[in-house]
């Protein structure tokens, strides 16, 4: 789904004056009249199933991202690990960013700074001592693992209404932990001890998010445990108000 082809130019919010002042609203450019200036677009929308985010070297357009999904997104940081208001993580907006070619490598930057000055918030890391799991392997490697098959690395995580599954190919088990914390919604620590890449396939219940537990000690032969670490948050809030 296309941005320009989705969205009328008069419904959009713009940064302006409340941009930093790195960013300069500008208009929108085609292959034709490639973009001069930078473009920060922010709009309230609604909740939707099917929006899903393009992202390229200059060009970001994300309909319908709730606000936490944003910061997860802009500081590539599990939700997990993210700490914001709750009325705040919850509202959906549509965000568009739009970069020269010579600036590719500000977008994450730009991004950062759009979201926290449009909604008057800051941003810091904070280590806290938290419950996670840990990812062990009691019996060593099992041949669940299974040495990579093909050349390229590729992982992704499948949600039915009566199955779930997730599946790797030739990633390392920190990528398994990364995954379990998204289904798990707790963070996942890799204790495995287990280097190199592999393929390997999970499936379990949906409907019953614990039977993932179990999943990864039967069909992985791995074991999750619960304890407490030291994690680096991102922790949102508000700016507070300059006393008079």
């Amino acid at each position: 789904m296309k941005f320009s082809n989705s969205f009328s130019r008069e419904t959009w919010t713009r940064c302006g004056a409340s941009c930093p002042p790195s960013i300069e609203t500008g208009i929108r450019g085609t292959e034709a009249a490639p973009l001069a200036t930078l473009e920060v677009l922010i709009r309230p929308s609604k909740p939707s199933f099917s929006a899903l985010m393009e992202r390229s070297s200059n060009h970001l357009a994300a309909p319908a991202m709730d606000l936490k999904s944003a910061f997860a997104n802009a500081y590539d940081f599990p939700h997990t690990r993210i700490v914001m208001p709750e009325w705040l993580a919850g509202t959906v907006y549509d965000i568009l960013v739009n970069l020269p070619k010579d600036q590719t490598r500000q977008l994450p930057t730009i991004f950062q700074q759009a979201l926290e000055t449009a909604f008057g918030l800051r941003v810091r890391r904070e280590t806290r001592e938290s419950d996670v799991f840990v990812l062990v392997a009691p019996q060593g490697k099992s041949g669940a693992l299974r040495e990579p098959a093909r050349t390229g690395c590729m992982s992704r995580i499948e949600k039915g209404l009566v199955s779930a599954s997730a599946s790797a190919t030739a990633m390392p088990l920190g990528s398994l932990a990364s995954m379990l914390e998204e289904v798990i919604g707790r963070p996942v620590v890799d204790e495995t001890g287990i280097a190199g890449v592999y393929d390997y396939e999970l499936r379990w219940d949906p409907q019953k998010p614990e039977s993932v537990l179990s999943a990864v000690r039967e069909q992985l032969g791995l074991e999750l445990r619960e304890a407490k670490r030291p994690i680096e948050f991102l922790i949102v809030e508000p700016k507070p108000t300059p006393t008079p």
